[in-house]
């Protein structure tokens, strides 16, 4: 099929040129009962930031306190981002994700980037240090990263996964990279803005599930030219009350009500996924994981979790809210079991097709968090808190097909699986070494009562001559005088 953009001739099933993305056929395929809508290939700019300090705020501040702050730094960071034309993807605790090239692509949409993200470490540095009251100042590391992403809303049940790629999975690791106040550049994005700003080339790295290593470049500096001069935000003297005021203008009208909730959160990632995404089209990438993602939406809804994302490869879940279970932790690690034995399941289709094995790696963390009202565009989050984080980081140090959970969420489950106590670890963002415990398998013919016997139950106080009352009844009866 020859492509009416560049001329190239594609193979007659191709649905997109093979040469520059053009749209070769209208694609709408109906896949185990849920419609998967008309996708398309863009070459986009994705910019991942996260907020270096914010689990140091949890030891300083009041949770609904440090809600309060990350809404304000993430509503300037959105201001910052439309300035630039940008689309914020997602913002999840202290990490937003940002993508130039949709719904409007602009030829400069790499140099856009970049300067964004050199504004958004200017602007949360000022910010932090204004609204923070810590002993340091808040910043972010970034990464940025362009490449093709399958663009097109899929049906999840209860979520939309609306881009899939190699470029928002690898921006991510470049920020997990980044040091504080740092900002990583892939080789494309590098390519494309050098004549504009100052790099410095770092050693390659093999990212997990990457074949080939990855060119890093460091940002130094902006160019001579007065990129910054006139930041959107950061035009007042005394830097952060400008900030303040220019969001709660945004904000003007937005109730935003926050609420402490004892929650379970499950993080899972998909582990395989760039190496499928190097050997397979990104098509047929977004139809397999949208299959995958439809399965496991089904049994987190059975178990009556609320799925708050699904981004790429990852889904953040939440078990407590909006209706709290007494057994939160229990239904979280039932989920987590039945959703890696969906993906085992799926992995026999796979091996008749000829295509590598995938896995999933689930991190598990029970405790409070803070939620409120979630406005993307004003960069506001709909949950805050550490336990969201360690969850996040149990996510990654588990190995493909395990299931982590911290110490909370065992004390709530122990007696309904079977667990083996791993070595603790000191999480990032954690002073202190936390208890790990991998999940094994359920234990069977186990009651309630079963395991509150194990436990110890909580003897009565007060009660002697009742029990003394009771016991004489009982062998009275027993001895067959009534």
């Amino acid at each position: 099929m020859l492509c009416p953009n560049c001329n190239r001739t594609n193979r007659k099933t191709a649905d997109f040129c093979e040469e520059c993305g053009q749209v070769l056929s209208g694609k709408n395929a109906k896949n185990n009962g849920l419609w998967l809508l008309e996708a398309e290939r863009r070459n986009i700019t994705v910019l991942s930031s996260d907020l270096t300090g914010y689990s140091k705020l949890f030891e300083h501040q009041d949770p609904e306190k440090v809600k309060e702050i990350t809404q304000t730094i993430f509503g300037a960071v959105s201001l910052i981002v439309s300035k630039y034309h940008g689309f914020i993807e997602q913002v999840i605790g202290d990490e937003v994700m940002v993508l130039f090239g949709v719904p409007k692509t602009q030829e400069d949409d790499c140099v856009r980037a970049v300067r964004a993200g050199m504004e958004i470490h200017a602007t949360v540095k000022a910010l932090g240090t204004e609204i923070a009251e810590t002993p340091k100042a808040l910043t972010m590391h970034t990464g940025i990263y362009t490449g093709l992403v399958v663009t097109g809303k899929t049906v999840l049940i209860k979520t939309l996964n609306g881009f899939s790629g190699h470029a928002l999975h690898l921006a991510a690791l470049l920020a997990e990279r980044a040091r504080p106040d740092q900002i990583l550049v892939g080789h494309e994005t590098f390519r494309r803005t050098l004549d504009g700003f100052n790099y410095r080339k770092l050693k390659p790295v093999v990212f997990e599930g990457c074949e080939e290593p990855v060119p890093i470049y460091e940002l130094l500096s902006k160019p001579s030219c007065e990129l910054l001069a006139q930041p959107a935000v950061i035009s007042h003297a005394n830097g952060g009350q400008g900030i303040q005021e220019d969001v709660n203008k945004k904000r003007a009208g937005s109730e935003i009500v926050s609420e402490r909730k004892h929650v379970t959160v499950l993080f899972s990632a998909l582990s395989g996924y760039s190496e499928m995404m190097e050997r397979m089209d990104p098509e047929e990438v977004k139809e397999l994981t949208s299959r995958i993602f439809n399965e496991i939406a089904e049994v987190i809804a059975k178990y009556e979790g609320f799925i708050e994302s699904v981004h790429g490869a990852e889904i953040l879940t939440f078990f407590g809210v909006p209706k709290g279970h007494e057994d939160d932790p229990v239904r979280a690690i039932r989920a987590a079991r039945e959703i890696h034995a969906v993906m085992d399941a799926m992995n026999l289709e796979l091996e008749k097709k000829g295509r590598a094995a995938l896995s999933l790696r689930t991190g598990i963390n029970t405790g409070l968090v803070v939620t409120g009202k979630t406005d993307v565009k004003k960069g506001f989050a709909g949950f805050a808190g550490q336990t969201i984080n360690i969850a996040a980081r149990l996510k990654s140090l588990a190995m493909p097909g395990e299931i982590l959970i911290g110490p909370d969420t065992y004390r709530n489950s122990d007696g309904y699986f079977i667990f083996r106590r791993l070595t603790s670890q000191t999480v990032k963002g954690q002073h202190k070494p936390i208890t790990i415990y991998r999940v094994i398998a359920p234990r069977t013919g186990r009651t309630k009562f079963d395991i509150s016997v194990d436990r110890g139950l909580t003897p009565y106080v007060g009660r002697k001559r009742e029990l003394e009352l009771l016991s004489d009844s009982f062998r009275h009866l027993k001895a067959g005088r009534y």
